[in-house]
């Protein structure tokens, strides 16, 4: 049988009308220039592709741009609007042969192929899939087979609008989380996240859009915050900016109190650092190194397996990996060895390993791999437990030049921001956090908690937060940096407390804080994160773990027991947050109440 014809339909429009909620950063030329670039960006994502593609528009350089990239060209008269585009391309694409057809608008430049073929593929094999843009209830992709038939509605809440259609009409349309097919370009903040994430659109195309951005956008990245807070956010804000700490920590330790009880809990791991490489030039960080400091720029799979088998043999049921981020986009050294390791990228090494070690130890892998894409998100849950990103900060600000982030393109806000994003929509239990002291202030460091919070009412997915406090490392740039003292430390694990969703852990580390155990247990921590027998702590090798005897005497001596959790929170045991190949294993490990059994 021969595979399904494929179609895509792309309704762009230009013009003066065209993008009126960007007036405020571009005119009108410019969002005319900005529409272009964007189906171009859809367009070279899509020439790999079998499907046939269609562009429907009233504007002729448009027109002009499809035929260029082998599209075929339907002009569209001005006056008609989006849906009537979408209405006339089906109605060409289903006459020319096709057995399903996609309609998307022309503003999804960060489009990936394969979360369209996966769209595709749920069309064939139901009725029509369906994906939720990220604002206004709109929708990202509408994608149905020959012989059904959803009235094209595009516009805010048009998901439900479709859905609404399909359910009335007996029809099969499922939701299909994309994440790419979802991230339409409608407001100032979305070109400024899509600024961040510039290096994966093609070369050229992301040139002239940082060029169109700062010669048109003005201070685009410097007005460019999380989406706006509710009301009763802005007072949260300044109750916890005025209320003296003690006050603070009470509240906190009422409501850790009510969520967790007299209970602190705690991972059991090894820590396998796959590499030391990283693209990245954090100027507070020693994990990194270069590729003549380094013996190998990979450990080999037998390595890992002898720490996993290590700590399997100590008691472990964590394995942490904790890499650098996508080495092999800087380092000559690092393409070299993924190619005498037989693989294209360092994910999909990290995959590989993953795998070995969750097959021949049992050892749960919680992968930090750095920023992904959704769809690399997708290619590592098979062989994760869960995952973790650190935000670090909200504030932009500190990628500037002199700031810590100067030189690390994975450390933007809303670069991170999207990931934790594309892991919430592709269901990925999500460890998360803040790096306190480099150089942010008590109101940015709100700003980032209510992101977190965002995120996971949106998703979900947020296991925990680790408030980390920065320690000054000799031989970096910010070695004589002041650290953060004991009640900057306390502040905002109480406010993380109060700001985020009950559910949610939070988490200091303790090998960073010796002496401070009772104090942290009174800021409203209820977790302590992974602490190991067998490995150091290689992103701080100066900083002991503590002895998990010694700690378990200290909690019990503030009034609470110490438990061993696992890699991964009992509330995403069930089959919709672990992937199928992993789940086994961590049931295995798993008590009757989803912690570490004994």
């Amino acid at each position: 049988m021969s595979p399904p014809r494929n179609a895509i339909v792309i309704a762009a429009r230009g013009g003066a009308a065209a993008k009126s909620r960007l007036a405020p950063v571009f005119d009108a030329p410019a969002r005319d220039s900005l529409t272009a670039l964007m189906l171009e960006a859809m367009l070279e994502a899509l020439c790999g592709t079998e499907a046939r593609v269609f562009v429907v528009s009233p504007t002729a350089e448009l027109l002009a741009r499809a035929r260029a990239h082998g599209a075929v060209a339907l002009a569209q008269r001005a006056r008609e609007g989006l849906n009537a585009a979408f209405r006339a391309g089906c109605a060409v694409a289903f006459a020319n042969g096709a057995d399903a057809v996609a309609c998307l608008p022309g503003d999804l430049p960060l489009l990936d192929p394969a979360e369209l073929g996966a769209a595709f593929d749920a069309a064939h094999a139901h009725s029509a899939a369906l994906v939720c843009s990220r604002c206004d209830g709109g929708t990202g992709a509408l994608v149905q087979r020959k012989g059904v038939w959803i009235e094209p509605a595009f516009g805010a809440d048009s998901f439900k609008r479709h859905q609404n259609q399909a359910r009335a009409r007996g029809l099969a349309a499922v939701e299909i989380a994309a994440p790419s097919l979802a991230a339409d370009i409608d407001t100032p903040a979305h070109v400024a996240a899509l600024l961040t994430t510039a290096a994966a659109l093609p070369p050229h195309i992301a040139q002239r859009l940082r060029a169109l951005c700062a010669h048109e956008g003005g201070g685009l990245m410097d007005g460019f915050h999380s989406p706006p807070r509710a009301t009763d956010d802005a007072g949260l804000a300044d109750d916890l900016l005025q209320a003296p700490l003690a006050e603070l920590m009470a509240r906190s330790r009422a409501k850790r109190d009510g969520a967790w009880g007299a209970t602190l809990t705690y991972s059991r791991k090894v820590f396998i650092p796959l590499t030391q490489l990283c693209r990245d030039v954090c100027h507070y960080c020693t994990f990194a190194k270069a590729p003549r400091a380094l013996k190998a720029a990979y450990l080999s799979p037998d390595e890992a397996l002898a720490i996993a088998s290590a700590g399997r043999a100590a008691g472990c049921k964590e394995a942490l990996f904790t890499l650098g981020d996508k080495p092999e986009l800087r380092y000559a050294a690092a393409r070299r060895a993924l190619e005498g390791l037989g693989f294209e990228t360092t994910l999909d090494y990290l995959a590989h390993v993953a795998r070995l070690v969750l097959r021949e130890t049992g050892l749960l892998p919680h992968l930090n791999p750095g920023v992904m894409s959704a769809a690399e998100i997708a290619k590592l849950r098979p062989v994760a437990a869960s995952m973790g990103l650190m935000l670090e900060t909200s504030a932009a600000r500190l990628s500037s030049r002199g700031g810590p982030h100067f030189g690390s393109p994975d450390k933007a806000p809303a670069i991170r921001l999207r990931t934790l994003d594309d892991a919430g929509r592709l269901r990925t239990p999500m460890t998360t956090g803040l790096l306190i002291g480099i150089g942010e202030t008590r109101a940015e460091r709100l700003d980032a908690l209510l992101a977190i919070r965002d995120l996971h009412r949106t998703h979900g997915h947020i296991q925990e937060v680790i408030i980390q406090n920065f320690r000054a490392k000799a031989g970096t740039r910010m070695a004589h940096a002041r650290e953060p003292d004991e009640a900057e430390l306390l502040w905002t694990i109480a406010a993380a407390r109060l700001i985020l969703d009950e559910e949610i852990s939070v988490q200091a580390p303790p090998n960073l804080n010796p002496g401070r155990i009772a104090a942290l247990i009174g800021a409203g921590i209820n977790d302590w994160g992974g602490l190991s027998p067998v490995t150091i702590d290689h992103v701080n090798p100066e900083c002991a773990w503590p002895d998990i005897a010694r700690l378990e005497d200290a909690c019990a001596a503030e009034g609470f027991a110490l438990v061993e959790r696992l890699a991964v929170y009992p509330r995403y045991l069930d089959g919709a947050w672990i992937d199928e190949t992993v789940r086994p294993a961590v049931l295995a490990l798993a008590d009757g109440e989803g912690r570490a059994r004994e």
